[in-house]
Order: structure tokens, then sequence, then C-alpha cells
């Protein structure tokens, strides 16, 4: 995959940032409501596209350009991010979800880009440039938040960056948000 193609789907990963922001603007049980329709629509469509041909052969040339080749015939990103931030949201305090949230939607971004980009150092499927641009931006963002504590600010930093560089066998869209939250909710006591 070329550095095209991942660019446009991060763009589209962008499109997650309404989230974490619309839990700016919403109380927790709204959009926990929003994201849990979401998920249900998403999984819809998945179920249709990996199930009804003639659905699948309709939306395969808009989704196509931002797909893996290994999403072509199994549920995509999009769906474990939607269930992330929906068990996200529903675990953890508003300040921890948000940050994690945000991680996903950026700090991910920026790794998937620069590994894509100016990877060299291969450490299992990702590159160590990638890593430390996770680890870059999450810092950055982490400058910007406000009521946690350096400790969690750090733990966040940290437990982000490995959870996007492992070979988990679990989806990072999912994984990455449940793991760095719990890892600063935990810290923060």
């Amino acid at each position: 995959m070329g550095i095209q193609h991942e660019i446009r789907r991060k763009i589209f990963h962008l499109v997650s940032l309404l989230i974490p922001l619309g839990y700016l603007i919403f109380d927790r049980e709204i959009i926990l409501k929003a994201v849990a329709i979401a998920l249900v629509v998403v999984i819809a469509l998945e179920l249709a596209r990996l199930f009804i041909p003639r659905f699948r052969n309709k939306i395969h040339p808009f989704f196509s350009p931002i797909m893996r080749a290994a999403e072509e015939k199994k549920l995509s990103g999009v769906t474990y991010m939607i269930a992330g931030a929906w068990i996200t949201i529903y675990l953890f305090e508003k300040e921890i979800a948000i940050i994690a949230l945000l991680l996903v939607s950026i700090s991910d971004a920026a790794a998937a880009i620069v590994g894509t980009a100016y990877g060299k150092i291969h450490l299992w499927q990702k590159t160590l440039e990638g890593s430390v641009a996770f680890f870059t931006v999450t810092g950055l963002m982490m400058i910007l938040t406000g009521n946690i504590s350096l400790e969690q600010k750090l733990v966040g930093m940290v437990s982000g960056t490995l959870v996007e560089l492992l070979p988990i066998p679990i989806n990072d869209n999912l994984s990455l948000p449940i793991v760095t939250a719990l890892a600063m909710q935990t810290v923060g006591g």
C-alpha cells in the first residue's frame, strides 16, 4: 500500500474526530446513543458488503480507495473504531475517554502516514518511525489536555504507543482507546 492510499485512508479516518468532539458538546447518554446507532448502521452495512454481492459491487468503487486488502473479506477498521469508541465512552471518565479517542483519530493516523512514507526500521508489521510519530503527536496532544496528571499523560503516551506498535491480534481501532483509557484511569486512581 502506497503513501497516497494511506493518506486517503487516514483522511477518512479523521471523520472519527466527530465522536470525541461530539462528546465535548453533548452529555454521555446522548453520545452513547449516537455512537450505538452509528455502530448498528455500520454493522448492517458491513454485513451487506460481506454477504450480498450486488451491494458489495455497488459500494466497492467508493470504498476500495480507502480499504486495505485484508478488509475486503472481513469487517473494516470502521466497525472496530466505533465499537471501541462506544466501549471507551461507556467505561471511562469523560476526559480520559476523549483523550483516548483522539489518539485513535490523530496519533494513529500520524503513525500510519509517517511509517508508510518514511519507515525504514521495521518492528513486527509497523515501523519505528511510525511509532515515534505516534508518541510525538500523542505528547503534543497531552500538552494541550487539562485535568489529568502528568503521570496519566506519560502512561497514556507509553501505553498508546505500545498498543499501536505491538502485534496484538485485536484491531488497534478497538484495543487502542480501551487499553490507553484503562491505563490512564488506573494511574489516576
